[in-house]
This record gives structure tokens, C-alpha cells and sequence, in this order.
């Protein structure tokens, strides 16, 4: 029997598609390359706003037209549970990233290892290969994303208000710091130049566990090696809540030349608007916190997320954003303009920001802010 596999979304959903992939494979199935001659269809889906959300059910109705009529369409990823209206009746089941476990039922003529037992992957096909050798903090990071990953917690213990992934990742839930430790001990063994570490927050690792982010840091500092690590999406929340012992972190990276970049998105530099979003920091919060960070070195290069056009984000505010990214000098910034999905609080709001206003404030950034900024509209 014959399988395709496609993916819309975030790196963790890429691992995710490449898990799906591992467990057909080690099923007996053949993954193929094409949707036009395979028996079973797998669509990992992204529903983080309204424009992934839309590209999702394209790229289903696209499958839907190009598989045979006997071919059954299983679809995963984050739609199913954000948006279930929205799928096809030719779907035949569906599965989160909290219920991977659901394809052993859908696969079930052919299922002799559960998905259960295919170990998270590091890498996946859906990388993309970067065609960049420069040395920038922005090229340098973009090249670790798609390198290897250690994911080490799924979930989230925020609840933003402009956020519906946790409708389908769930509440924390933490790797267990041994087994992640032997993976990132053999990643290093094995050559490993870049790590990147991911998952739906990384900051928060532990919490569910009784232990903190930091502690593993500390462990994974230990090991002595020639390669780098990468934090991605570091909430700075949890920064905050143990700056001193992140210090200590930070400044042994910076003795070892270790911590290569980490992202702290802050969405906005007004504190209206982050109380709106639900993000529990001030922008004081922000320069000090990050300041304190920034003392401890230059080696770690330290990057942003700006949510752009937030419901009432008035022009104050967003001038407060721009002074925010002034005063820290991030070395690079990821801008997003907002866009809506009606399964979230912020959906709520009303004074929406005109789709042209968003894009004047998002050149007004680009042009404040140059080659550091990298934009998703």
C-alpha cells in the first residue's frame, strides 16, 4: 500500500508529518512522493490565524482533486481541532498533536507498531535547505530551524488571547529530562553542529514536571562539544519569573561560547495592548528583564516576535512598539501582521485595524529596522 504525506505549518508540525511518516514506514507502507496514485492521504494542517487556516483547506481541497477516488484522506495537525467545520466530507478521520494515537485506529488493517512508539524525530523532510552561507544572526538562525531539533515539551500554560493552537496541542506537557538529555548527548556525538531546541514554549519546560527550563540548560551546557544551541520562542514570562538563574545560564553560555540565538516574542511594546493579548509583562518588564540578559555578553544573539494590527491598536501603540524595538536593539525581529481567527478572545474586539493600515506600519518597521526584520503577512 501506498501513502502520501503533506504539511502545512511550524516546525513542530513538520516533525510531527515526518513522525507520520517514520510510523507508515516502519508499517510496511510506501510513502510516496505524488498524491495521484496512493491508497491512503495525510494532510498535517496549520490553523495558527486565518491565513493558515485558509492554505490548509486549499491545500485539502487541492489533495481531495488529485488522489484516486478509492483513496481514504486522513487529516492531522492543528484544523481538526480549531476549525472542524471547515473539512472535507471526504475526510475520513482526524487526528491532533495530542491524539496521534488516533491513526492506529484509522490505520488499523495495517498497523503492526503503534505511533506510540515512534520516537519523536529530530529532522524532517520538510525542511528547507538554506541556500545561505552568510553569518548573520537572522541566516545563522533560519539555518538552525531547519537543522536538527530536540522538541521538549508539547503545549502551552499561557492562554492569549489572539492564540487557538492550544485547542489543539493542549496543556503542558514535558519531555522527561533524561531521555532528552541522551538525545542531545548523542545529537552532539554524532556531529551535530546546530540544536534547536523547539516546542510550544519552550520558557515553561518543566512546570508540569516540578523542575524549570533553566535546569536542563544547565545540564545541557555541561556537555563539551563543537557545536551551538538555539532557543526558539522563549515567552519571556518565565525569563522574568527566574531572571537569576538564567543570568547564571547565560553568562556559563557566554564562557563557552554555547547559546547561539534565542527568540523572546513580545508582540508589542504597549502595555494596553499586551494586557489586551493577555501577556503577562510590562514593557519596563521588557527592557529590564532583556537589559539584564544583554549584560551578560554579546555571543547570544537575541531575536523578537511583533504582532502587527492587533484589534484597537491605536497609532500611539504601535509607536510605543517601535520605541520598545529602539531602546533593546534586537539583531532580529520577526514581524506578523494579525490575522483573525474566530476561535479566539481577540476575535472579540471590536476597532479591527484596516489590512492598509497594518501594511503602513509594517513598512514604517521594515524601514525603521532594514535587513533585521523578516515579515509574515
Amino acid at each position: 500500500m501506498k501513502a502520501y504525506v503533506d504539511c502545512v505549518g511550524c516546525e513542530q508540525r513538520q516533525l510531527d508529518a515526518q513522525r507520520v511518516i517514520d510510523y507508515l514506514t516502519i508499517n510496511g507502507l510506501e510513502v510516496t512522493p505524488q498524491p495521484n496514485n496512493c491508497d491512503y492521504a495525510i494532510l498535517i494542517t496549520c490553523a495558527v490565524d486565518q491565513s493558515n487556516e485558509d492554505e490548509s483547506v486549499r491545500r485539502l481541497e487541492d489533495l481531495g482533486n488529485k488522489i484516486p477516488l478509492s483513496s481514504k484522506i486522513l487529516v492531522g495537525g492543528c484544523l481538526p481541532s480549531i476549525s472542524p467545520e471547515r473539512l472535507s466530507k471526504k475526510v475520513l478521520g482526524t487526528f491532533s498533536p495530542r491524539t496521534m494515537w488516533r491513526l492506529d485506529n484509522l490505520l488499523e488493517e495495517v498497523v503492526k507498531t503503534s505511533i506510540e512508539d515512534i520516537p519523536d524525530p529530530n529532522m524532517s523532510i520538510f525542511d528547507e535547505i538554506s541556500l545561505h552561507n552568510g553569518f548573520s544572526s537572522r541566516e545563522e538562525y533560519e539555518q538552525a530551524k531547519n537543522g536538527y531539533k530536540l522538541r521538549i515539551d508539547h503545549g502551552c500554560l499561557m492562554s492569549c488571547s489572539y492564540c487557538s493552537i492550544r485547542l489543539a496541542t493542549g496543556f503542558l506537557k514535558s519531555e522527561n529530562p533524561d531521555k532528552l538529555l541522551d538525545q542531545f548527548k548523542r545529537a552532539v556525538e554524532g556531529g551535530e553542529r546546530t540544536i534547536m531546541l523547539v516546542g510550544g514554549d519552550t520558557g515553561a519546560y518543566g512546570y508540569d514536571l516540578g523542575i524549570r527550563f533553566y535546569g536542563l540548560l544547565e545540564k545541557f551546557l555541561e556537555i563539551e562539544g563543537n557545536h551551538k544551541i538555539f532557543i526558539h520562542d522563549f515567552n519571556l514570562n518565565w525569563l522574568a519569573k527566574d531572571l537569576t538563574h538564567y543570568l547564571n545560564v547565560f553568562s556559563i553560555s557566554e564562557d563557552k561560547k554555547r547559546i547561539k540565538a534565542t527568540t523572546f516574542p513580545l508582540q508589542s511594546g504597549s502595555d494596553r495592548i499586551l494586557k489586551s493579548m493577555r501577556r503577562s509583562y510590562t514593557k519596563d518588564i521588557c527592557i529590564n528583564t532583556l537589559s539584564a540578559v544583554r549584560e551578560t555578553g554579546s555571543f547570544m544573539a537575541i531575536g523578537t516576535h511583533i504582532l502587527v494590527g492587533f484589534p484597537d491598536e491605536s497609532e500611539e501603540d504601535f509607536r510605543e512598539t517601535l520605541y520598545l524595538l529602539h531602546k533593546f536593539k534586537f539583531d532580529f525581529i520577526s514581524c506578523f501582521a494579525y490575522s483573525e481567527n474566530g476561535k479566539t478572545f481577540s476575535s472579540r474586539i471590536k476597532n479591527k485595524i484596516p489590512q492598509a493600515i497594518i501594511n503602513e506600519r509594517i513598512d514604517i518597521l521594515k524601514e525603521e529596522f532594514g535587513e533585521g526584520v523578516r515579515v509574515y503577512r
